[in-house]
């Protein structure tokens, strides 16, 4: 059968590799020049950040203009905000230097200090190192090296943990799904498995062999420190044994860690600016392009796909910057064109974190039979999980409908969050000739495929004869559409080895072709 199609490349999209970090800009729209400590960021997406001198501020437009929130001109004694957090209520909680803690109950409209309060168990002024809310929704900060926590918003305190290493205690707290981690320089690390009421530490036999300043905890429950002389640390157990994880990370003087949806770890180091690993910490690769200050004191991430970092310099000008965050799977390519009546769709990634796989999904913009204009999941393919190696891939959808179709990959993490790639569109054009294909294979036992197209609607047959023009077997006694391939496969099983002759006919032609049986 002669076989007309046409090849059609509608989209190609094409991300060069070196465009796989993104470039750093320095935040303005009212950002003081000032050194920032530490970021936070609420669910709706305002942005905090806690400065070296001018306290707290605020961007409600996703980091295109800023204002004081909480600043020293009416909180005389916020200076040096070295932590924030936020918790369920949206109760945003700031650590600062000498004065304790500051808590905001209406988006950083007004602040108060818990310290200042009359009762029991307040919270005295010191130094607010960390602030953290766990998965319990409990409260704890590091006061001058002890842990205290509060389980009330922040209006009551108790001390949970003591520290005799003064402020060189425990500086920072992170969390698992059911775990509280702390550490600092003076008690290197702890961990609690009942919300802060006890604490373990496993001692320096662990591989822990340097005292973490920063924590972070994945999905996957693996733990990462950061360290002021040997680098980064994991542990893939609770915190039980460690290991060093520095390759390619050529700064080992750790101040912040941190980790987006997608699993990618952000680090922050004393003179090298930030560093990226996609592989859970095996590799690391520097992300600085753009970025003129390097000394990282901390990072978040948004809703809308950025990140953001604190930098400090001597001179008080270290600033706010931002970044488009590293993807999770990173597409170079996506292909799609037509070949012989079906789809073929091929598109390759540069890099990979977490990646389950890709569904792929079809709208039809019209077509014949078919629902238009709503998007069906076609296939499924598996993807690489986590690599920084190009991989290509392809699939091919038998549609056999003439028809203009938009597809798209869905593309699925691990943990079951998922992007959208582009659309791409292909045309169909399935011939509409009155054909009859030569049946394959030829000779064959005891099956044999026949195909055939029509020029228009009709009611056909197709029967099977034998050398003396007897029919054997009728294939075909029905209506059928034009536009699309029909096939039908022929079982022989029952007939003798020889020739026989197949006939195609419709009421205003008909076609024939011989076809050998051999057993």
């Amino acid at each position: 059968m002669k076989k007309i199609f046409v090849l059609l490349v509608i989209m190609i999209v094409v991300i060069p590799l070196q465009l796989l970090f993104a470039q750093w800009t320095k935040v303005s729209g009212g950002f003081p020049s000032d050194n920032v400590l530490s970021l936070a960021i609420k669910s709706n997406g305002d942005i905090y950040a806690g400065t070296y001198s001018n306290g707290v501020y605020k961007s409600a437009n996703s980091g295109s203009g800023w204002g004081p929130s909480c600043s020293p001109g009416l909180y005389p004694d916020v200076y040096e905000v070295f932590s924030l957090a936020i918790d369920g209520s949206g109760y945003i909680y700031a650590g600062v230097h000498g004065s304790g803690l500051y808590r905001s109950t209406n988006d950083g409209g007004s602040w108060g200090n818990p310290s200042n309060l009359s009762g029991s168990h307040i919270l005295p002024d010191g130094d607010i190192y960390a602030v953290g809310i766990g998965p319990t929704g409990t409260e704890y900060v590091s006061w001058d090296g002890s842990i205290y926590k509060s389980t009330d918003n922040g209006s009551n305190w108790y001390e949970s943990k003591h520290s005799n290493g003064g402020t060189g205690g425990f500086q920072t707290i992170a969390f698992g799904s059911s775990m509280v981690y702390i550490a600092g320089s003076y008690d290197w690390f702890y961990y609690s498995t009942n919300d802060g009421s006890s604490w373990i530490s496993e001692g320096s036999s662990s591989g822990l062999t340097n005292a973490p300043l920063s924590l972070a905890v994945n999905s996957l429950g693996y733990i990462f420190a950061g360290t002021s002389s040997g680098g980064v640390f994991k542990s893939t157990n609770g915190g039980v044994n460690w290991t060093a994880v520095n390759t390619g990370l050529t700064d080992l003087h750790i101040n912040t860690i941190a980790i987006n949806s997608s699993g990618v770890i952000y680090v922050g180091t004393h003179n090298s600016g930030i560093f990226t690993s996609i592989d859970n910490g095996a590799h690391w690769i520097s992300d600085n392009s753009g970025l003129t200050n390097t000394d990282i004191r901390s990072i978040a991430f948004d809703h809308f796909g950025y990140v953001y970092a604190g930098a400090y310099k001597g001179d008080g000008t270290g600033g706010l910057w931002q970044s488009p965050a590293l993807l999770p799977v990173e597409l170079t390519t996506f292909i799609v064109y037509e070949k012989e009546n079906a789809a073929v769709l091929q598109w390759n990634t540069a890099t990979e974190v977490n990646n389950y796989g890709f569904e792929i999904e079809r709208r039809v913009v019209n077509g014949e039979q078919q629902t238009v204009n709503s998007w069906v999941n076609i296939g499924f393919i598996k993807g690489a999980g986590t690599s920084n190696a190009p991989k290509a891939y392809s699939y091919s959808d038998a549609i056999g409908f003439s028809g203009r179709y938009v597809y798209r990959l869905k593309q699925v993490d691990n943990d079951g969050s998922y992007k959208y790639s582009n659309e791409a569109e292909v045309t169909i054009a399935v011939p509409k000739v009155f054909a009859l294909s030569q049946n394959y294979p030829n000779p064959f036992n005891p099956s044999t495929t026949i195909e055939f197209t029509l020029a228009e609607d009709s009611h056909i047959s197709l029967k099977v004869f034998d050398m003396m023009g007897r029919e054997v077997a009728t294939l075909i006694n029905q209506d059928l559409r034009a536009g699309e391939p029909h096939s039908v496969i022929f079982n022989a099983s029952r007939l003798a080895s020889g020739m026989y002759f197949y006939r195609l006919e419709t009421e205003k032609s008909s076609l024939v072709k011989k076809l050998m049986l051999l057993k």
